[in-house]
């Protein structure tokens, strides 16, 4: 029997037989299939367990009852997402979501005793010695050729074992081991032994065809799918028959799961050498946690990451883990499995996008949802209009935009509204400006969509870019959606009464001077209406004589001209401007300036790091260092550019202009001379 994989380049039937001619590693191929196969226009395909006919001049493959189709071979599916009909593991997918977890590594690590586990105590206890041996462990187990990955793989001698919550996992390890057989492991703690026959196989893989065109082909794939008597037909019909407004929001989301989940197969299979990694120095394992030194963090990895850490060669195990601490020296991982000699760490991808929430809209179709979707006209406002955007908000607007350019008071509207009206349950929602609207309120801020799990009176949008896709996924969730924006178009802008849009054209959160710096950069079309300077220097004595003309107030802007050192390529550190901008701080409240009236901003992480590292060692606390996007308004902000041109963060305009409106009062920018002479010498 052969196992063939490769891209479908001809089609072909007539009266005696019906085929297809594949490109594959081993040149073309013929396979011929029985009428009842079909290919359902894929093109990349496995086909498994063929009967070789020779012939002279093309290889030639027959598909006969033990033969197995598979669609899209390389993308990995976990048995998890065969438990439920295809229909419902789709579901789990847009929610991002497991939609089952197994328990075989908990069993096995509190039967090895490396882990307590109350559900396990027992029940291992019970189990003799000699058994306990015979048990093993694999961290996983995967096939590029029936498309299958399975983690936490227990074995019991030479037979695959699971519990009896998970039938289909044993079916999949059985597939794709070849192993013809599975154990379940009872309550008793007796094994029952399950033959793995051809319908097994074949409602496997049938299964897992249906799921993976799901991933691959949505709108097309669905139709065959879809049920009347299923239980999720009117949210899949309420879908699939607004597929021009949904299709975009679709299709981005399994794209990205599709490459979240090709990235775990390369990870898996490729040479270390093709996947980019940290390297780790010293590395050494206690448990199930890693520590390890490192040059950099190069690849930008966070804390909570998830990852794989690959061992030394010539051992070839990859784990999974999660990132517990990092810095650009050190890191602190968790694993899923003991590590030897930890050596690389790669960061998985994750969605960015979160989760999709399309599937409730027909479960709470409202006069917004019937707006945003059906393009169903809102209710006329009383009166015609608001005297106030308070007074809108309270009138139940359903549908509102509020614009505004820097400092023009949108974070103070939401926070005066919340303040007056604590009775109502209030969400905030972003992606660029999760971290500086976090900084102001706290948990009531969200940037993904698959962690809100509730309803709301008011969600306000607060981004740069509102997304159409965004609203849609929000609607759901309240009967009221605020956007919050700048100056760009908003989705529905053109269906809505003029009096449903307030535009803030009045700038309270920055001086009329800087408003005028600010400009020069970034077109503003407001009206500047603060002159008081918030920068009071109180011990002007305690200042060191060479930094007081930096220090004030008077010299709203300033610039000072540094030529230092950038290192790495990447994650760039500039440490002249980095020390000299932790002793500008030091100066600043030598004079008496308030710690929480500084903010740092720098354009990359290492620099970042390195000044909070400096300001630690000499004794600064509760000054805010921040990268532009998370950076919040304060009386005195100091910009660091780091490189020897404008970093690329601030090539945009709308993001230099936006970290030169964080300071109210004072901006002091510190960056290499061909900077300041190139993009600032309109104003020194």
């Amino acid at each position: 029997m052969k196992d063939v994989k490769g891209v479908v380049i001809r089609e072909f039937e007539t009266k005696e037989k019906k085929g297809v001619h594949l490109s594959t590693d081993e040149g073309i191929i013929e396979v011929l299939l029985p009428k009842e196969v079909n290919m359902r226009g894929v093109k990349k395909v496995a086909l498994l367990n063929l009967k070789e006919c020779p012939q002279i001049f093309i290889r030639h493959y027959e598909f006969v009852e033990d033969s197995l189709l598979i669609f899209y071979p390389g993308f990995l599916v976990q048995p998890e997402e065969i438990e439920f009909d295809p229909l419902f593991t789709i579901k789990y997918v847009f929610e991002n979501v497991q939609p089952l977890t197994y328990s075989e590594r908990e069993f096995f690590y509190a039967l090895r005793g490396l882990k307590d586990s109350n559900r396990f105590a027992n029940f291992t206890a019970k189990l003799p010695k000699d058994i306990r041996a015979k048990f093993s462990f694999y961290p996983y187990i995967f096939s590029s050729s029936y498309g299958f990955f399975v983690k936490d793989v227990l074995y019991f001698g030479k037979f695959p074992v699971v519990f009896q919550n998970a039938v289909n996992k044993g079916k999949v390890l059985s597939l794709i081991t070849k192993s013809k057989s599975y154990l379940i492991l009872n309550e008793n703690g007796t094994f029952e032994e399950r033959k793995l026959v051809s319908s097994d196989m074949k409602a496997i893989t049938n299964n897992r065809n249906d799921f993976v065109l799901l991933v691959y082909d949505f709108f097309n794939a669905l139709p065959s799918i879809l049920l009347d008597s299923h239980p999720l037909f009117k949210n899949f019909k309420f879908v699939l028959d607004r597929k021009d407004v949904f299709i975009h929001s679709v299709e981005r989301y399994l794209m990205e799961f599709r490459s979240a989940r090709k990235f775990i197969r390369r990870v898996l299979e490729g040479r270390i050498e093709d996947i980019p990694t940290l390297h780790l120095y010293n590395g050494e394992s206690d448990g199930f946690c890693i520590r390890a030194l490192i040059k950099d963090n190069e690849l930008d990895v966070r804390r909570g990451t998830p990852y794989v850490v690959m061992e030394k060669p010539p051992l070839n195990l990859r784990i999974f883990g999660v990132v517990k601490n990092i810095d650009f020296t050190t890191i602190e991982g968790a694993v899923d499995y003991k590590t030897v000699a930890p050596a690389f760490i790669t960061p998985l991808k994750v969605l960015g996008t979160g989760g999709i929430s399309v599937l409730k809209l027909r479960e709470t179709e409202t006069p917004l949802t019937g707006f945003l979707v059906d393009g169903k006209t809102l209710p006329p406002l009383l009166n015609g209009g608001f005297s106030s955007i308070e007074e809108a908000l309270l009138s139940n607007p359903l549908f509102l935009i509020v614009k505004g350019g820097f400092g023009t008071g949108k974070k103070f509207v939401i926070e005066d509204f919340l303040k007056k009206h604590p009775d109502k349950k209030v969400l905030l929602f972003s992606r660029h400006f999760y971290k500086p609207l976090s900084f102001y309120f706290g948990t009531l801020v969200e940037h993904r969509i698959e962690n809100i799990n509730s309803t709301y009176d008011y969600i306000f949008y607060f981004d740069r870019h509102i997304e159409k896709d965004t609203m849609l996924n929000l609607a759901p969730f309240t009967s009221n959606l605020l956007i919050f924006t700048y100056d760009e178009s908003v989705p529905f802008e053109d269906m809505i009464e003029k009096n449903r849009i307030f535009i803030l054209d009045k700038v309270y959160g920055f001086t009329r001077e800087l408003h005028r710096f600010v400009s020069k950069f970034y077109e503003q079309h407001t009206v500047p209406q603060v002159d008081l300077n918030e920068v009071k220097i109180i011990n002007k004595e305690n200042v060191d004589k060479a930094f007081i003309p930096l220090v004030n107030p008077e010299k709203v802007v300033q610039f000072v001209s540094l030529k230092g050192h950038v290192e790495f390529e990447k994650n760039k550190l500039n440490r002249v401007e980095g020390d000299f901008t932790v002793e500008l701080v030091k100066q600043f409240l030598k004079g008496g300036v308030e710690r929480s009236n500084i903010v740092v901003i720098v354009p990359y992480e290492r620099q970042k790091a390195y000044i909070e590292y400096d300001m630690k060692n000499t004794g600064i606390t509760d000054v805010l260092v921040s990268l532009p996007d998370e950076a919040v308004r304060k009386p005195i902000a100091i910009v660091n550019f780091v490189e020897e041109t404008l970093p690329a963060i601030f090539k945009d305009k709308f993001m230099l202009a936006y970290a030169l409106a964080r300071g109210s009062s004072k901006v002091i920018l510190v960056g290499a001379p061909l900077i300041l002479k190139k993009h600032f010498s309109f104003y020194i």
